[in-house]
């Protein structure tokens, strides 16, 4: 039988299927088997590793591995347009391993994994086709990395975890070559407003007044919400909080941090945001964080830090969001770490 008119205009329609469209093959990915390759040669060249059977070492957490210690800042850094940059995104892949992402790892460790390279636009295209294959409308959303983010993943078969871990870096050196945060200049647009709010925090603070420090927060004094709990706890009613001796004496230092551009501050769009850091020992110089990652509140930390973001229903246009007390994600060097000698001073 002859193909009826509308087939051949379907046909004439429907693209070519490109090499996207290629299935990722079944076979068992080994050890064995599989290339030596870097986070960064794969993601430089995903092309050319797309399928492949690869073996690949860096910092592991979550869904995503890094290139090293330092691949963790880099691929949060801002490029001039307040994105990363390319050369910056090379530094993450995509892991794909519902058993690794099931352990929850609080901090990045070391570790190996041994599987196939594959293309999230591909993926994309592949499933795509599938359902329309199946004669379904093609609307799919990904999971996992790919939710998030663009790029190579690997498809894990195997994997080995070792206890290595990858710790915060800290000095002014460390800031320009690998943060996404700066010292706030002098001259900033929104430094005497940043500084304003900061007072009254610390008034507030001191009075042990729930009530100024829920307005700052924009939040309800009595929220049942477990965030705004433990916020407000720490706050207000834990001794062993890093905002404790806050509540008795001023810091010893404040810091004020914006975010930064290969080491330079992004330009102000008029919104009122900063991170404000305050100093838990004597002095803090070349401690404070050079991340917003780490500009956290982890009791290991030389330094406890809140956020000031901006908020235009608010009378003063901006808002306290304080963390809650906790580990941060990646741990505090010995070196710099926070600690309470036994005459009681810290250092």
């Amino acid at each position: 039988m002859l193909p009826t008119v509308a087939a051949l205009l379907a046909a004439a329609a429907a693209p070519a299927a490109p090499a996207a469209m290629v299935a990722l093959s079944t076979e068992s990915c080994t050890a064995r088997q599989a290339a030596r390759a870097t986070v960064v040669e794969i993601t430089s060249r995903p092309d050319h590793y797309y399928g492949r059977c690869v073996t690949v070492t860096g910092a592991y957490a979550g869904i995503s591995m890094y290139s090293d210690g330092e691949g963790i800042y880099r691929a949060s850094r801002f490029g001039p347009d307040g994105n990363p940059t390319a050369a910056d995104r090379e530094h993450r892949i995509g892991i794909d391993r519902q058993q690794l992402r099931n352990l929850g790892l609080r901090h990045p460790l070391r570790t190996t994994v041994t599987g196939r390279v594959d293309i999230c636009a591909r993926r994309q295209t592949r499933l795509e086709q599938q359902a329309r294959d199946r004669g379904q409308v093609p609307l799919i959303m990904l999971a996992g990395y790919c939710h998030y983010h663009g790029g190579p993943t690997i498809v894990v078969d195997s994997f080995q975890i070792t206890e290595r871990t990858y710790e915060r870096l800290s000095g002014e050196p460390a800031r320009v070559a690998f943060g996404n945060l700066a010292p706030m200049p002098a001259d900033w647009p929104q430094r005497a407003a940043v500084e304003s709010l900061t007072a009254d925090f610390l008034a507030a603070l001191r009075a042990g007044d729930r009530a100024a420090l829920a307005a700052l927060h924009d939040e309800r004094a009595d929220s049942g919400n477990e965030h705004d709990r433990r916020m407000f706890y720490g706050l207000l009613e834990g001794e062993q909080s890093p905002f404790a001796p806050f509540r008795r004496a001023a810091p010893s230092q404040i810091a004020y941090f914006v975010g930064a551009s290969a080491g330079a501050p992004l330009p102000s769009d008029g919104a009122i945001a900063a991170r404000v850091c305050f100093c838990r020992t004597v002095d803090c110089t070349n401690r404070w964080p050079i991340s917003h990652s780490d500009a956290d509140a982890d009791p290991g930390r030389p330094y406890v830090c809140t956020a000031i973001e901006p908020r235009d229903w608010t009378p003063r246009r901006a808002g306290f969001s304080t963390p809650a007390i906790g580990r941060g994600w990646l741990p505090e060097p010995a070196a710099t770490a926070h600690r309470v000698a036994a005459n009681g001073s810290t250092r």
